[in-house]
């Protein structure tokens, strides 16, 4: 009986000094994971991607399941121009948290884009659409990649939406979103409404402005193409909105 108290007592003695230690070392991973991700923070914000790289590295190498490293990773090396390495990092994030997906999907389909895949990228800015179908950014990202995959009449219903749900004042300075509504009822065969949103896109921009152009281009077509005016679909219930 001795034996087996005195057996007992010196495991529980163990089981303690292991729970200790185990704690004091995770206090300790913990500690350094937290320090390698604030150093990364600081050179991120400096723009100094490849330092952020090496200190996120250095932050999943120590706590390789927690997904804040992977995501702040993901933008450094998006902005740092290696966009196979952005969706490695975001599919890892992903995979981890659903805390940031719809950005992520965003950042995903950024970087299809600037690889030129094109299909891809539409398909990842729609599951962030999915997600968030008011952001702003979404918004203009995926009725991008609609209209760089020829699917114009989602394009307009998407862009559409937007103006519809949204207060005003959230999108009337907004010359991308215009510029958006612009083609997008162009290519659908709403002249009317193609030229008006073009004018909006053209007293927001300057003479030399890309964009200011096109615009200019939108709204001559519109108002020039017969075949267009003819297939208009712009109906008095849409001017009245």
């Amino acid at each position: 009986n001795k034996r087996n108290i005195l057996t007992g007592i010196v495991f529980l003695v163990v089981v303690s000094v292991v729970a200790s230690s185990l704690y004091l070392y995770d206090k300790k991973q913990n500690a350094l994971y937290r320090s390698y991700l604030q150093s990364s923070k600081v050179s991120f914000e400096n723009e100094d991607y490849e330092q952020a790289i090496v200190d996120l590295s250095n932050a999943i190498q120590v706590s390789p399941r927690v997904a804040d490293a992977y995501v702040l990773r993901a933008y450094s090396y998006y902005f740092n121009g290696d966009y196979d390495k952005t969706l490695e990092d975001s599919d890892k994030a992903l995979s981890l948290s659903k805390e940031n997906s719809a950005e992520l999907y965003n950042l995903r389909g950024d970087s299809y884009r600037y690889s030129k895949r094109f299909e891809e990228a539409t398909a990842e800015y729609a599951k962030a659409y999915e997600l968030s179908p008011k952001d702003r950014d979404i918004v203009d990202s995926y009725t991008g990649g609609l209209t760089v995959t020829e699917q114009y009449d989602k394009a307009y219903e998407v862009i559409r939406k937007y103006f519809d749900e949204m207060p005003k004042e959230d999108y009337w300075e907004d010359v991308d979103v215009w510029y958006d509504r612009a083609y997008a009822s162009y290519k659908t065969h709403r002249c009317l409404e193609a030229s008006a949103s073009a004018w909006h896109v053209l007293m927001r921009t300057t003479e030399d402005d890309k964009m200011n152009k096109i615009a200019e281009g939108i709204m001559h077509n519109a108002l020039n193409d017969k075949e267009c005016i003819d297939q208009d679909t712009f109906t008095k219930e849409d001017a009245d909105k």
